[in-house]
């Protein structure tokens, strides 16, 4: 239950962090579009306001955080991303960089740091001592996390949200229905659509019904658009006043109106805690209506003066049958918007195009860089110190290697090129007191921290925590959990990186169906997994055996492993993850291997990289070069521009005891995964090619090869054959560069 509880409060934490700025933006927009349509609506044709007012849709889809020189944003962004919202406010503490000296400046460029490692400390060790007697009552308010009034306010939207998409789905089954029920229309009706569709160019395929159950001529059907004629109407109205109602159904389909009605509706269901976006789509609705009445005046040419009246006899025939309103895109909606656009039609000189055109499209773009991008600009240094203290939560002694990043829509922070007690951008690491600081933006509101042992964290300025205040700083101390490791095995050591390696037990290979046993030779009651992705071959003198491992307190970067014996038959595995019930077993690792049939122990060892990259050798692409190193040697070949906008370079190395990446560093200082690395090696050579996206080579400061070392731990003693017993010795293993058994 706390489980749920925990993931409920997250999400609802994202939503609030999304939906309150969304909704401060979105509400600025809508008024300044209000207070302009207000002083345009007599000067400019409905289908420029029309383009205008679909800025608010745009606007909903568009991440808050979007920032441009040319916007309001530029000046009044900070307005338009917090929220003020008085607490208590935080006593300040001390930081560990508290003025600028000439030997720490406050703020360093990446790009001149030299890369320095640092080791995350290693999770604590808990005691197992019998904790104090507690009472059914106390453990139970202990246990039982709270739901967060964020979390509640999530629950609330959810609830909203998917009872509003039922209705949605119930009305479409309806109208799916009414279209199913409908006659073919033939004849005049059919010859009328093709002369119509013709003089609208409208090239597709559309469907034309005679509806006994509809009061008013309607489009509907996204992909395959059926025009719904109700059947006393057809009767009712001369050839020419059928044509108008064709032309008006036509100009929807040929303006796209039918896809801009579904996002509305989607988008309003999304955000229906707005009203004011109520307001904008029914606004936008109206003009919308204006406009094709536009684009029907066009086409009508000389016979246009019989459109007002042709709209008057339909809402006749239309409001003396009442029913509830399917809400299609159709010629008449309601009677004041029908007032409100024959008015527009009597009031306004009669129409010579019906396009918005390219000084119209112009226009509305520029309006939109204006005041679509609303973030604050991020020209120039951050300003907003974000520090604090981490500690562990049960013994309260500080936390030194943490991990404290912006979670927000910052970058990545080069993690290889940051120092304890060195302020940079967009992340820290702890030093020996637990402490930390870094600069970020304000608008990056989303605070993280996670280090090997502990559970991970994520606060928010919106969470209590944030004051509104000209100190440019805000202090965020954790106390972070211990990540509980199962004490159901003694197969288990924790490595310097924070990793812990257990080894769950040994089957004879392939294991499938197969009992297990544990590494002293004891039964194993359940089978660790039930697939793997390899295979090795036996014969007499030989029998294979299958290890599994699981590993513990795992980063959430990409780790290495290798799981190795002293065998010297085939063997297979090692780095790959098994699967059960058709799920891949992330925390897993397996390894099939062979051995003398009246072998009855080995030494398996398990190596895991999960430290920080090193950065061993570098480039600018430019050219071909090669480097020497400690480790070996590394050529870089000349970085190609590939067709689709990204970067690609390839790297020899004879660097094979270590796991390696390649990343680019940018001129801005800024780090960039590769999106694809692949390769091979032969003998003693490898050869890596890296690919990143969207990339361009002016970008490129340099290319850098790294690499991170292996920690090991040795399982001596291993029983191969179930019911030996052994005496099973951990200890650690043998480091770079070589694995000797």
């Amino acid at each position: 239950m706390n489980a749920i509880l925990e993931q409920i409060n997250s999400a609802g934490l994202k939503f609030v962090e999304l939906a309150l700025p969304m909704f401060v933006q979105s509400v600025v927009l809508i008024v300044i579009l209000l207070l302009a349509d207000f002083v345009l609506r007599k000067k400019v044709r409905a289908v420029f306001r029309y383009w205008i007012w679909l800025l608010v849709l745009v606007k909903l889809v568009l991440p808050t955080s979007l920032s441009s020189p040319l916007s309001l944003g530029y000046f009044f962004g900070d307005r338009l991303t917090y929220v003020d919202r008085p607490e208590t406010p935080v006593e300040p503490q001390a930081s560990f960089i508290e003025s600028p000296s000439a030997d720490v400046p406050p703020f360093i460029d990446l790009s001149d740091i030299e890369a320095d490692r640092f080791t995350p400390a290693a999770p604590p060790i808990i005691s197992k001592a019998e904790p104090a007697a507690t009472s059914s009552a106390d453990t139970l308010a202990i246990s039982v996390t709270p739901l967060s009034w964020q979390g509640a306010v999530f629950l609330a939207w959810l609830t909203v949200v998917i009872t509003m998409i039922l209705l949605l789905l119930q009305r479409a089954i309806f109208v799916r229905g009414l279209v199913a029920q409908a006659k073919e229309a033939n004849g005049f009706l059919a010859d009328t659509l093709e002369s119509c569709s013709s003089s609208m160019s409208v090239k597709r395929k559309l469907g034309l019904k005679i509806s006994a159950n509809t009061t008013s001529p309607a489009v509907c059907g996204l992909f395959n658009p059926v025009i719904l004629v109700p059947q006393n109407l057809a009767s009712s109205l001369t050839a020419d006043q059928l044509k108008a109602v064709l032309l008006h159904e036509l100009a929807h389909i040929r303006r796209g109106d039918l896809f801009v009605n579904l996002a509305q509706t989607v988008l309003q269901i999304v955000y229906f805690y707005n009203p004011l976006l109520w307001l904008a789509n029914c606004i936008i609705r109206r003009i919308r209506e204006q406009a094709v009445d536009e684009m029907v005046l066009v086409a009508m040419g000389e016979k246009a003066q019989q459109y007002p009246q042709t709209l008057v006899s339909v809402a006749k025939l239309a409001f003396n049958r009442p029913v509830l309103s399917l809400r299609l895109i159709g010629v008449v909606e309601s009677k004041s918007a029908l007032s409100g656009r024959i008015k527009h039609i009597l009031n306004r000189p009669m129409p010579k195009k019906a396009k918005l055109g390219i000084i119209g499209l112009a226009v509305v773009i520029i309006i939109g860089a204006i005041l679509l991008p609303m973030a604050n600009s991020m020209s120039g240094p951050p300003g907003l110190v974000i520090k604090g203290i981490v500690k562990d939560a049960q013994t309260g002694e500080p936390i030194a290697g943490a991990r404290v990043f912006d979670d927000g829509y910052g970058p990545e922070p080069v993690w290889e090129q940051i120092r304890p007690d060195v302020r940079c951008q967009w992340g820290a690491i702890t030093n020996e007191a637990g402490r930390y600081s870094f600069l970020t933006w304000p608008e990056h509101h989303s605070i993280k921290i996670e280090t090997p042992g502990y559970t991970p964290q994520r606060r928010s300025l919106y969470s209590g925590h944030f004051v509104f205040n000209k100190q440019d700083q805000e202090i965020f101390d954790f106390t972070l959990e211990p990540e509980e490791v199962s004490d159901s095995s003694e197969f288990k050591k924790t490595l310097p990186n924070g990793v812990t390696v257990e080894l769950i037990g040994v089957c004879v290979h392939p294991s499938e169906g197969k009992q297990w046993w544990q590494p002293d030779g004891t039964w194993l009651q359940l089978a660790p997994y039930d697939k793997i992705g390899g295979k090795v071959y036996t014969s007499e003198k030989r029998q294979a055996y299958e290890f599994a491992v699981r590993l513990h307190n795992l980063p959430s970067d990409p780790i290495s492993t290798i799981i190795k014996t002293e065998s010297g038959g085939s063997t297979t595995g090692g780095s790959s993850p098994p699967s059960k019930n058709g799920k891949y077993l992330k925390d897993f690792r397996w390894l099939a291997t062979k051995f003398s049939s009246a072998q009855r122990g080995c030494t398996v060892k398990c190596g895991v990289a999960a430290g920080l990259w090193e950065t061993i050798a570098e480039s600018a692409g430019k050219s071909h070069s090669s480097q020497g190193t400690s480790l070996g040697g590394v050529t870089f070949a000349k970085a190609n521009q590939d067709a689709n906008g990204g970067v690609s370079i390839t790297v020899t190395d004879d660097i094979l005891v270590r796991p390696h990446r390649i990343v680019v560093i940018t001129q801005k200082g800024q780090l960039v995964k590769a999106y694809r690395q692949e390769g091979g090696s032969v003998g003693k050579a490898r050869q890596t090619t890296a690919n990143f996206k969207n990339l361009s080579l002016s970008r490129v400061k340099n290319f850098q090869f790294q690499t991170r070392p292996y920690d090991w731990v040795t399982f001596k003693n291993v029983s191969l054959k179930p019911n030996f017993k052994t005496d099973v010795q951990i200890g650690p293993g043998n480091t770079d560069p070589a694995f000797p058994m």
